[in-house]
């Protein structure tokens, strides 16, 4: 269930959907939606990173 909330708000922000929209159409606040988002674009850096060779999984416990 949060796998499928994380992918629709990204998902949704990639379509260029305000985040009062997206909360209305997921039923859930707009404050979880930021905090979906922040994890989201956190969790992207940190793979960007393993691309780029500068972190590794075993960098992850």
């Amino acid at each position: 269930m949060l796998a499928d909330l994380n992918c629709a708000v990204y998902e949704m922000h990639c379509n260029k959907y305000l985040s009062i929209e997206i909360a209305d159409a997921l039923h859930i606040s707009d404050e979880d939606v930021e905090l979906i988002d922040k994890a989201n674009q956190e969790h992207l850096a940190k793979l960007e990173m393993i691309r780029l060779g500068r972190l590794s999984l075993s960098d992850f416990n």
